[in-house]
């Protein structure tokens, strides 16, 4: 079974409600969400993308805390009302940097329990799913960056090489060596990319 959907499912019975969502910031402005997996009445639901503001999400992944609606949900929220809902509770996801990259979150027609899971659970399910995303991230970007170095030769394929790495992987610096010799004494660097620039190449 999908990650993502054993997340939403397993997420709505440890909170005891009938929808779960898990989703995915689609770009750095974080004005569109896209659901990855939606939990709802015992069954997944097809994959949508919604716009964030005026949601009862926007304040989760905003804000990157975890927020909760015990109820009135349907009257402060207005988009909320075609699904019936009635209470939220949501928790964002981060990349390793620390971004906010989506969220999981439930729903249900009725208030939220009083007695709810310990936050650390929550938030175990909500670490699970940054895991996931950051891992898909970083292989969509591995995919892109084969396809841009396969037809380069020598240097040329060799700075990009490093600069594409730093970009997927989110790190300033990066850079790529081969051994002068065996036993290895010394390394001749062949591409060296730094704060989003080539650098001058050194033994």
């Amino acid at each position: 079974q999908d990650c993502f959907e054993s997340l939403v499912e397993n997420f709505c019975k440890i909170v005891g409600t009938r929808e779960a969502i898990v989703t995915q910031c689609i770009e750095d402005s974080v004005k569109r969400l896209r659901v990855l997996a939606w939990w709802r009445d015992g069954r997944l639901e097809a994959n949508v993308e919604y716009d964030l503001a005026g949601t009862t999400c926007e304040e989760t992944v905003n804000e990157g805390r975890m927020c909760v609606y015990q109820s009135g949900v349907g009257d402060r929220f207005p988009a909320a009302k075609p699904f019936g809902r009635e209470s939220y509770l949501g928790v964002p996801c981060f990349d390793s940097a620390g971004k906010v990259i989506g969220h999981i979150a439930c729903f249900d027609n009725r208030p939220l329990d009083a007695e709810l899971p310990d936050r650390a659970i929550l938030e175990m399910f909500a670490q699970r799913a940054g895991l996931e995303l950051e891992r898909q991230q970083v292989w969509q970007s591995l995919h892109v960056l084969s396809e841009r170095v396969s037809n380069l030769r020598g240097d040329a394929f060799f700075s990009e090489l490093a600069r594409s790495l730093a970009t997927a992987l989110g790190v300033r610096e990066a850079f790529i060596t081969e051994c002068m010799n065996y036993p290895t004494t010394r390394v001749h660097k062949l591409a060296h990319w730094k704060n989003q620039s080539a650098m001058q190449l050194i033994e």
